[in-house]
């Protein structure tokens, strides 16, 4: 063809237009399309000697070309080219242009050019501005040649450009703001360049850059361009202030701050009044607000600061003083030690977190050091040490960790220390001796920090406060620290302290406060105290007698034995009942016996004790029996604060407490007691699951006793006054210390013949009382009206012994109205309706009139009150849950198996559930054997049952898996709401299926994984089918909460009767009526 013209002299080349040019083979580099050529390729490598080839002006004739390639071509580009018409690619990388300028090489002529790249090709000149007219130009790369001059603002009209690399020219002037400003730009490189002044910002609402290189120019300021790939501004200094607001992508390196630009970025970054702090005279007040000159010092305190610590703020290399308070965030910079000298550094009560870092050591001139009540972490560094000059260092509620270190010694001009509330661990190293001059040491609330207290510690001659409680210090206390000269508060409280404490030199000033309650101590020597004392709690024997200041109060001893019980039997001693209370002396021996033993039983016949120590975090309950009688007590483990517990179950058969009122008991007294892991008691009180305690079978209650009453006959409208006999009840009751008499409130009865159960929120001693029943009636008095009372039944629950279908000896619960009935009713059971293996639920009749739900527990009594406790502790009141307090509801609960059922009942579960998620809640057993029915004769109502298995949510649970437990239970074993959300759909496929999608339930035991057998079948609603397949999605963010499927169901119910339900309307309790 011709186009291209070699410089050879031994080979000429002869193109001769008679050749069949689209015949690769001869011409190489060429691409035909219906027989034109459409796409020429050339490249020849440039350093062969005497193998130079030029552009041949013949090449504007090929005018079908829309690709040109062309690589290692020399001399001028024949003008001709820009005839090419339909050029689109236009490629001439690495060439060797001679005397072109880039305004004779590109030209406007060619309006189809998308692609064009002349890199490394000796370009020279200035882009021509006639650039722009190519608006369908997608990618334009000019890089490495020889270009300069500025940016033409053509650049505006090339709408379409995508990618510009102009790098490595000698491009000079400032970027246009219509650059940076094209919308479809997304790779911009103008490196390696002379541009500079300031870049302009890229609009918010463009498209972010892959990829910004302007490294290596002359640029003062960059204003924000998004980018999400690369940012390079290297090889640039910036000025330190204003500060570039730039992509987090782009490194930028600033120059050096004056002292006034490094504050105006300090307070920026701490969010401070934008109309302070602007302008350059420091030592303006009124403008900088806090801080002093001379010298220079900080003091931010009245300021609502919620920004951060720039690291600029160690530029103010001259600052004293440096004090920033109330709720900064971040961490401490390193360059906060390059303010050598800083003498004082408060950054307490904030929300600062991280480490201390090791650079706040060369703070040497400090005096002062605050960096208490925020939320640092990691170890105390140990070159704090080389802050000798410190007299003051508050490091304390932190998350600090970690051992103190020895180095901590070194600090011998302290004189005030808080390292209280900390995660500390090891024990107080002996160089703490060393701090003499310290007067107020705190380091309470650690629990982790333990050992002895350093019998050095009587070389802090100057001690005035010392705060060592709640610690985990073991050992005793020497003698040295109870008689320091200057000492006036010593808390020593809740440690692990033993044997005996010396008495303080009576020469000394007395202490206006000691605490040394809550330890192991067993005596304790005379410290006069002036103000406030306390060494309760600790195992001191009766004998011998303390002699103690009366600040200190009455001692509650424990009881004698051995040599000192023989003490009693000397003439001249006496003992004061308060002395000889039977259940303190128990609770003495009890607590005693943990010290070193972990379990007791003794029976004499009217004192029983048995005393058992269980691991809490391996079950959720407590059980603990009297051997051979009834006495037990049932204990939420989760009282526990240890993972060892002891608990001590004593009966007494005569009533050791003395009443004003001397009230008859009928039963034994029993106490529980919980000692921790330690064997220290605790204090339970307000739990929130009831502590069931058995009292036994009680065979004392009298049948009645007479009691003359006044009776106003309603009928008659007249009153007269007639000796009636007044029918009892059993009632639990407890000793209340504070009133010194039996008290019954807070306690409920649950009585079956003559057994009885206590449930309490609180552990003291119990015992069974007697009140007038509650449904007395007088002879010949008004009668109710008929049918009143007669069908006021929720359900029965009776434990019944192993293997026995005859109630006997069972504990039954009945709820009437807002009373719990204390006796046994007749009974006739009908229909086995369900069971499990350890519950049946029987369809019965009640005093031959009333229909009720009968539930037997075969095996434990406490599966019994558990589901009872759960219903009223948590206080569920929902139309379409069981109810057990507060409520009348008639109707016969047939087996949900056995019954015709529709969609309207999974309605009536959704609201349910609704209100047990609502309640934060996971019924954990949601199942057909726990849907009851209530059936009227207009209407039937599908009610939950089975709460004995509830949980809150997020718990972990123990039981075993079953059918329709929910995959994820099954993996990490914990319970959340979404679990009782796959065990919905699974009962919404056994409704929908007419109980014949039993299989649903089914589980692959070997791989822990549901089988997908969950049949939605073609007949079902389209919105059912929906809904099953979406709760038992494997993914558990994808399942609807029961809010939305409660919705969603009262719609498929509503359209079945051919009503209309509006969201607005939506009422997820069930309480209004379908408008």
């Amino acid at each position: 063809m011709g186009v291209i013209e070699r410089y050879d002299k031994e080979e000429p080349m002869k193109p001769d237009l008679r050749f069949q040019f689209c015949n690769q083979s001869d011409f190489v580099g060429i691409v035909c399309a219906n027989g034109v050529p459409v796409r020429l390729s050339y490249s020849t490598a440039s350093s062969t000697p005497n193998k130079a080839a030029a552009l041949d002006p013949l090449i504007g004739n090929v005018t079908s070309l829309t690709s040109l390639t062309l690589r290692g071509v020399s001399g001028r580009i024949p003008d001709s080219l820009w005839q090419l018409q339909d050029l689109t690619d236009l490629t001439l990388n690495d060439n060797n242009f001679t005397s072109n300028n880039a305004s004779d090489t590109i030209s406007e002529s060619i309006f189809s050019l998308a692609n064009v790249s002349i890199s490394s090709s000796m370009l020279r000149g200035n882009i021509p501005s006639c650039i722009g007219q190519l608006n369908r130009l997608r990618s334009l790369i000019l890089d490495n040649n020889a270009l300069e001059g500025p940016l033409p603002p053509s650049f505006n009209d090339l709408k379409s450009l995508f990618h510009l690399d102009l790098s490595t020219n000698q491009l000079t002037g400032i970027i246009p703001q219509q650059l940076t400003a094209l919308p479809n730009l997304h790779y911009l490189n103008l490196s390696s360049n002379f541009l500079n002044g300031t870049v302009p910002e890229r609009d918010k609402s463009l498209s972010p850059l892959q990829v910004l290189d302007l490294g290596f120019n002359n640029l003062t300021s960059v204003g924000y361009i998004q980018v999400t790939s690369s940012c390079d501004l290297s090889g640039m200094v910036f000025p330190c202030y204003p500060p570039l607001s730039i992509s987090a992508l782009c490194e930028v390196t600033y120059g050096a701050c004056s002292t006034a630009d490094s504050l105006r970025l300090v307070w920026r970054d701490l969010n401070g009044n934008p109309s302070l702090w602007r302008g350059e005279d420091i030592c303006n007040s009124t403008d900088y607000v806090g801080l002093t000159c001379k010298p220079l010092s900080m003091i931010l305190k009245s300021q609502a600061f919620t920004g951060t610590l720039n690291p600029h703020i160690g530029d103010l290399i001259h600052l004293t003083r440096l004090s920033i308070n109330y709720n900064i965030n971040g961490t401490i910079p390193t360059t906060i030690g390059k303010l050598v000298n800083l003498e004082y550094l408060n950054f307490g009560t904030n929300r600062l977190g991280g480490n201390i870092p090791d650079s706040i050591c060369n703070l040497t001139n400090l005096t002062y050091l605050n960096l208490g009540t925020n939320y640092l972490s990691g170890g105390i560094p140990t070159c704090l040490g080389q802050l000798k000059g410190l007299t003051e260092l508050y490091l304390d509620t932190n998350f600090l960790d970690g051992s103190i270190p020895e180095i901590f010694g070194q600090l011998q001009n302290l004189t005030i220390t808080r390292l209280h509330t900390n995660y500390f661990s090891g024990s107080l190293p002996d160089s703490i001796c060393n701090l003499t001059s310290m007067n107020t040491f705190y380091l309470y609330n650690v629990p982790r920090l333990g050992g002895s207290i350093p019998s050095c510690i009587g070389n802090l001659k100057n001690m005035s406060v010392l705060d060592l409680s709640h610690l985990n210090l073991t050992g005793y206390i020497p003698r040295s620290l109870v008689n320091l000269r200057n000492l006036s508060s010593l808390s020593l409280n809740n440690n692990g302290l033993r044997g005996s404490v010396p008495g303080r030199d009576l020469q000394l000033p007395p202490l206006s406060f000691m605490d040394l309650s809550s330890n192991l101590l067993s005596y304790v020597g005379y410290v006069n105290v002036t103000d406030t004392c306390s060494i309760a709690n600790n195992p001191i024997p009766c004998y011998p007698p303390l002699v103690l200041p009366s600040p200190c109060g009455v001692i509650q001893f424990y009881p004698c034995n051995g040599k000192q019980v023989d003490y009693l039997y000397e003439d001249g001693v006496t003992l004061s009942e308060e002395q000889a209370n039977i259940p303190k002396i128990i609770s003495a021996i009890i607590g005693a016996l943990l010290r070193n033993a972990s379990s007791f039983i003794y029976n004499a016949g009217d004192v029983s004790i048995n005393l058992q120590t269980y691991n809490s975090s391996k079950t959720s309950s407590i059980y603990n029996k009297i051997p051979n009688s009834d006495i037990s007590v049932t204990i939420p483990a989760s009282i526990a604060t240890s993972s060892q517990v002891s608990i001590a179950l004593t009966m007494l058969s005569f009533d050791p407490f003395r009443s004003l009122y001397n009230t008859t008991i009928y039963s034994a007294v029993t106490g529980v007691s919980v000692y921790d892991g330690r064997g220290r008691e605790l204090i339970i009180s307000d739990v929130p699951q009831y502590i069931n305690i058995s009292m036994g079978y009680v065979r004392s209650i009298p049948d009645g006793y007479r009691e003359l009453k006044m009776i106003m006959l309603h009928i008659e409208e007249e009153q007269e006054q007639k000796i009636v006999t007044i029918e009892t009840d059993a009632v639990c009751q407890y000793w209340s210390e504070t009133t010194s008499q039996w008290s019954r409130d807070g306690l409920l009865t649950v009585v079956d013949g003559n057994l009885t159960i206590c449930q309490t929120t609180h552990l003291t001693n119990f015992s069974i009382g007697i009140e007038p029943k509650a449904d007395n009636n007088v002879k010949d008095g008004p009668k109710a009206p008929d049918g009143e009372n007669q069908r006021s039944l929720i359900i029965i629950m009776v434990c019944c012994a192993v293997g026995s279908t005859i109630i006997v000896g069972s504990i039954t619960i009945i709820i009437y109205r807002r009373k719990i009935l204390t006796r046994m009713e007749k009974m006739d059971l009908l229909d086995l309706i369900a069971r499990s293996r350890d519950t049946q639920v029987w369809k019965a009749i009640q005093n031959s009139v009333t229909t009720v739900a009968l539930k037997k527990f075969d095996r434990d009594v406490r599966k019994l009150v558990e589901e009872a406790t759960r219903l009223r502790v948590e206080n569920m009141h929902h139309p379409n849950i069981v109810q057990y307090l507060g409520q009348n509801i008639s109707g016969e609960y047939p087996d949900m198996v056995k019954f015709d059922v529709d969609e309207e009942k999974g309605s009536d579960v959704a609201r349910a559930m609704t209100y047990v998620a609502e309640q934060n809640l996971v019924h954990t057993l949601l199942t057909p054997h726990h849907v009851l029915l209530e059936v009227n004769e207009e209407s039937m109502i599908a009610k939950i049952t089975g709460f004995g298995n509830c949980v809150a949510d997020a718990t972990k649970y123990r039981k075993k898996a079953a059918g329709h437990t929910a995959p994820e239970v099954r993996e990490s074993g914990i319970q959340r709401k979404a679990a009782d959300v796959w065990s919905y759909g699974l009962l919404l496929s056994f409704i929908a299926s007419d109980g014949k999608n039993a299989e649903s339930q089914t589980y692959q035991r070997e791989s822990r994984k549901r089988v997908s057998t969950v049949n939605v079948e073609r007949d079902w609603e389209a919105t059912v089918k929906s809904l099953v397949q979406e709760c038992t999605d494997t993914d558990v963010s994808a399942r609807p909460d029961f809010v939305a499927i409660a919705k969603r169901m009262t719609r498929i119910a509503a359209t079945a009767s051919q009503k209309v339900v509006e969201d607005s309307s939506f009422d997820p309790y069930g309480e209004q009526p379908l408008e």
